[in-house]
């Protein structure tokens, strides 16, 4: 692993030298023009602040003036400091919990859209007033493609699954046959309860395993006797029931 880089380029002998210098330019009085011209130049540099200062742990507010008089020297004889090395940041366990969520939520949504029976598409619903790229106001909702007659379910192509009479006014949506950029997944509890309910009420799709295709009989089978009522393209003699002989009833 590649050592840190230093924080300042300048030697042990510069930085000596400027601290003497800034030790014999003190006058007990603050200029105001330096203290801009150090503000400005620290921000962002604070390990540069800490190494040319020699303190561990450096804030404006608490520097003496000879420290303000030291970093103004610096900054003019290392006008470019070194970057210092930036660190990976790690996400907070909110922030993984929130993402973990995200991902469940995903794979949750596929499962359940391939197992409905009809194609749906997502839409984001932009009918309250603040819409920002992080869409925090407004549910994305499920629009059904194909007219569904189901039970009491009545709905369209292109209607949302929740959508009724009394909330269509509420319902605004950019398009209602095309999917939007982003591959949203639902947020509306109200789709996602009639998605489910859809879903576990469609008939399964049997398996090749469930239903064998009939196998073809063999050549070598012996043929089947010929049931009753048959006929094989041969004649048969017909068994008739013998006549007996009786009176017949006169009128």
């Amino acid at each position: 692993m590649d050592p840190a880089p230093a924080a300042t380029a300048l030697t042990d002998q510069q930085l000596t030298a400027l601290r003497a210098e800034a030790a014999a330019a003190v006058t007990g009085f603050i200029d105001p023009a330096a203290l801009r011209r150090v503000d400005s130049f620290v921000s962002g540099r604070a390990g540069w602040a800490r190494a040319v200062t020699g303190r561990e742990s450096f804030t404006l507010h608490s520097m003496t003036e000879r420290e303000l008089v030291l970093l103004d020297l610096a900054s003019r004889a290392e006008p470019a400091p070194p970057r210092p090395a930036s660190r990976p940041v790690e996400p907070s366990p909110a922030e993984r919990a929130r993402t973990a969520r995200l991902r469940a939520a995903a794979r949750a949504w596929a499962e359940l859209r391939a197992a409905l029976p009809m194609p749906v598409l997502v839409a984001y619903n932009y009918s309250g007033p603040n819409h920002f790229e992080s869409y925090t106001q407004g549910a994305v909702h499920i629009l059904t493609q194909a007219p569904i007659n189901t039970g009491r379910l009545r709905r369209a192509g292109g209607q949302a699954l929740c959508e009724t009479p009394s909330r269509a006014a509420h319902l605004h949506f950019a398009s209602r046959d095309r999917q939007d950029p982003a591959d949203h997944v639902p947020t509306c509890k109200a789709c996602l309860r009639i998605a489910t309910r859809l879903a576990a009420a469609a008939p399964a799709t049997p398996s090749p395993q469930e239903h064998p295709r009939p196998s073809a009989p063999s050549a070598h089978a012996p043929p089947s006797p010929p049931r009753h009522g048959d006929t094989d393209g041969q004649d048969h003699p017909t068994a008739t029931r013998p006549h007996r002989p009786g009176r017949s009833r006169g009128r």
